[in-house]
């Protein structure tokens, strides 16, 4: 097995490096990710699922490109995000993107049990049965966190609009 995995590590490495890089665009990142790739064949015990072992490996990089996505996506700060749709024109981009930093400031001064349930309602679009499942709560009590974070919000811009 040794000779196989250095000659499928040979043929292919470079083009899972590639395909890494070009989904993250981050040289780090895509070494990680088919430094993995090849880790998972090299420990795979089941069959392959797929033609060939290049397509099995990019799949895998795939895959744990997405995961990695989905991780930094929810602890990524709001700020180094892009906001905005990149059809708008600049001057409606700064403004969407300021009034995005303004709601993101609210939700800080929200009371914590307020702010996880908003942020998994807004940010991770997750129904009210899935953040009752995350938070170890009942339906009716997320739904009760969320409508006063929503009216907590609401109080907030109308005494900053005084």
């Amino acid at each position: 097995m040794s000779n196989i995995f250095e000659d499928f590590y040979a043929l292919y490495s470079d083009d899972v490096f590639r395909f890494a890089f070009w989904l993250s665009g981050n040289r780090a990142d895509a070494e990680e990710i088919a430094a993995e790739a090849f880790l998972r064949l090299w420990t795979c015990k089941d069959d392959m699922r797929s033609a060939s072992v290049k397509g099995y490996l990019l799949v895998i990089a795939k895959n744990l490109y997405i995961s990695r996505v989905r991780k930094t996506r929810r602890v990524e700060p709001l700020s180094d995000r892009v906001l905005v749709a990149p059809t708008k024109s600049p001057s409606e981009q700064a403004e969407l993107r300021d009034d995005a930093m303004h709601v993101f400031a609210m939700i800080q001064k929200l009371p914590l049990n307020e702010r996880e349930a908003i942020l998994l309602r807004a940010q991770q679009g997750l129904d009210y049965k899935e953040i009752a499942d995350c938070l170890g709560i009942a339906v009716s009590a997320v739904k009760a966190r969320i409508h006063r974070a929503r009216i907590h919000i609401l109080t907030m811009q109308i005494k900053q609009g005084d």
